[in-house]
Formats: structure tokens, C-alpha cells, sequence
């Protein structure tokens, strides 16, 4: 036996990867710039000419850690007011909440908090919670201040709330911002769900036909 034929024998055998499919929802005010963010990390590009998102819109993007695969399936909702009561059937078994809003625009900050709420009083389980000041690039007219006490109090009663600075035009903190997220998500709970609920599932046996 050779020694490379000894060495490739003792190397373990590469450890399954599990892919974990995660729904995500991406929530706030019109002209926040919530599509822009989700098409600048997924299809890394930008477009001053985005149209408001009517409905919702459906894009995913999947991140490698060393033992797993997550796989974060974003709706992105209307921020229309028209479209607000579709929003709570997106929300069903939703693990994040993205709420996304305009940092030079105080308006938006304010409906960014009803949109956060709108999700609390219809989220089906508890989620992680993520805050998206958008369009840092700009001039800044909310207040840091604001900001710090919104998220004092939703830190107090949140299970995971956390707050970040982005700009999908100059596509600052995007990438950043969604690897975070996924890295935060319960992985091994993820999978032992899954193990069990395939485990408890009923198996409906065919009836065999008699011979004659």
C-alpha cells in the first residue's frame, strides 16, 4: 500500500452540508428603498428607476457556513398604503422581519415603527427583527436620537432586534447586513424541526390488491 493510498483512506469522509430554507419579509414605508436593497444583494445591481413593488415580490439568496447552507427567501411587500391589508398573509411563519426606512426622510422613520407593529400584532411565531436605515448616502434628517430610543424599546420587548445603516445605491453594509441575518438564525433547531416533523409525518399505505 502506498502512502498516498494510506493517507487518502484515514482523511474522514466530507461532512453533509444541510440546506435550511428560511422566509424572510422585507417591510416599510413606499420609496424606502426596500427593493433596491434585496436587487443589490441578489443580483448585485442598482437602478435609479425602481418602480414601487405592487403586491409583493419574491427573490432568495443563500449563504455557506462551514456545516450548513441558508437560504433566505425574501418577499418584499408593497409599502403602498392600498396594499397594506395583503402585507399580514406574507407574515405567516415568517423567521425575520427586515422594516426598512428612508434616513432622509422623518416620515418614513415614523411609518417604518407602524409597519414594525403591523408585523408584531399578525407574525404567527417569534422572529428576528431587523431595523434598515436606508440611504445613508444621503443627507440625514432623522434623528439619531429617535432612532436609539426606538430601538431601546424594542429591544426590551424583542427576542432579537437589531439595527443597521445601508445604501443600496453605493451598496454600502448590503451584503454585510443579509450575512448577519443568516448567521442568526437558529440552524440546528432549524434542521432538528425538520427531522422531527418528517419523522412524525403519517405514511399512507396503498392497498394491496388480492391475487385471485
Amino acid at each position: 500500500m502506498s502512502y498516498q493510498q494510506s493517507k487518502d483512506q484515514q482523511q474522514p469522509q466530507q461532512q453533509q452540508k444541510y440546506l435550511i430554507p428560511v422566509k424572510c419579509v422585507l417591510i416599510g414605508p413606499t420609496f424606502s428603498g426596500k427593493t433596491s436593497l434585496v436587487v443589490r444583494l441578489v443580483r448585485e445591481t442598482f437602478s435609479k428607476e425602481s418602480q414601487p413593488t405592487v403586491g409583493a415580490m419574491f427573490l432568495n439568496k443563500t449563504f455557506q457556513f462551514s456545516t450548513h447552507f441558508i437560504k433566505l427567501e425574501v418577499w418584499d411587500t408593497a409599502g403602498q398604503e392600498k396594499f397594506n391589508s395583503l402585507a399580514p398573509m406574507y407574515f405567516k411563519k415568517s423567521k425575520v422581519a427586515i422594516i426598512v426606512f428612508d434616513l432622509s426622510d422623518r416620515q418614513s422613520f415614523v411609518k417604518a415603527k407602524m409597519w414594525n407593529n403591523e408585523f408584531k400584532t399578525h407574525a404567527t411565531e417569534p422572529a428576528i427583527m431587523i431595523l434598515i436605515g436606508n440611504k445613508c448616502d444621503l443627507n440625514k434628517t432623522v434623528l439619531q436620537s429617535d432612532i436609539d430610543d426606538f430601538i431601546r424599546e424594542e429591544k426590551e420587548n424583542s427576542i432579537d432586534f437589531t439595527y443597521f445603516e445601508a445604501s443600496a445605491k453605493e451598496n454600502t453594509n448590503v451584503n454585510n447586513i443579509f450575512e448577519t441575518i443568516a448567521g442568526k438564525i437558529p440552524w440546528k433547531e432549524e434542521i432538528r424541526e425538520r427531522t422531527e416533523a418528517l419523522q412524525v409525518s403519517p405514511v399512507i399505505n396503498k392497498k394491496k390488491k388480492c391475487c385471485k
